[in-house]
């Protein structure tokens, strides 16, 4: 029976014991009458939904091959093909998820603040935790949750981001062998057995199962990978042995003279760097 339904069953029983009570009401034999148990009604659900937001980290769209669970799982799902990303960095594009903003108006231009005007830092000076989806959801009484990358530059020290009840950021690129700043406290999770992604997905899925049924939650889920150095984890080693890098007509290609002279100062890959990139 689940927590609902044992809510439900209670209520009955409570209402069943009431109705008996009531009528043996009378004189307690010295002229006062004795009055029912009072039963509070159960209270109103919320029925807001419940946000899930996912956020890889510098995944392609050809890597959505290797994902089979997570295809069938978002089918018939709404897709945008127009989605357009102003700043394709990681802090720039974080801070845009988060506040909706564009990046010339929340101000966070890079990736850490001694490059440029970027990072964690910046992202605090202006404010934006306040303005954030987190701190908007949990002032209109949801629980919510970042677990993941939340921003370059953030690290053990710095005052945390308002708007969380549960924090639990990754502040290295290391999949093995890496701390968590954890509410404020850094944890140490150590040996093979403690993958990354995986320890990420088990603080997501216990925040899930903590949180009161009759509140909606709000959970920023933002792991790691893919991002370089983009360890596996071992049971998943050999688990593509055939994958290759997609060979579209923009996979170095021979003659970019109608490129940015940027681009057309990159030299060509070599087969041993193409047969890294497979790798």
């Amino acid at each position: 029976m689940g927590k609902a339904d044992r809510r439900r069953f209670l209520a009955s029983g409570a209402g069943a014991v009431s109705a008996a009570l009531t009528g043996r009401i009378g004189s307690d034999g010295k002229g006062r009458t004795r009055k029912p148990p009072v039963v509070k009604p159960e209270p109103e659900p919320d029925k807001r939904p419940n946000v899930v937001l996912i956020v890889t980290d510098d995944m392609r769209g050809t890597d959505w091959r290797a994902l089979k669970k997570t295809r069938k799982a978002l089918a018939g799902a709404t897709s945008y093909p127009n989605f357009i990303v102003d700043a394709s960095l990681c802090s720039p594009s974080r801070a845009s998820i988060l506040t909706g903003q564009y990046t010339h108006n929340h101000g966070v231009e890079w990736n850490n603040a001694d490059e440029f005007e970027g990072g964690y830092t910046v992202y605090q000076q202006n404010g934006l935790d306040r303005v954030s989806l987190g701190y908007v959801l949990q002032q209109a009484g949801y629980a919510t949750a970042m677990v993941g990358k939340f921003m370059n530059g953030l690290r053990p020290g710095l005052r945390l981001p308002v708007g969380w009840d549960r924090f639990a950021a990754s502040y290295t690129t290391d999949f093995y062998d890496f701390p968590l700043l954890i509410d404020n406290e850094q944890v140490n999770f150590k040996g093979v057995t403690q993958y990354k992604t995986d320890v990420l997905a088990d603080l997501a899925v216990d925040f899930i199962n903590e949180t009161p049924e009759e509140q909606p939650l709000f959970l920023h889920f933002s792991p790691t990978g893919p991002h370089v150095p983009e360890t596996p984890a071992k049971r998943h080693e050999s688990a593509f042995p055939t994958a290759f890098v997609t060979r579209d007509a923009s996979f170095n290609e021979a003659d970019v003279s109608d490129k940015p002279t940027t681009i057309q100062a990159i030299a060509p890959l070599t087969p041993e760097q193409v047969a890294a990139l497979d790798e």
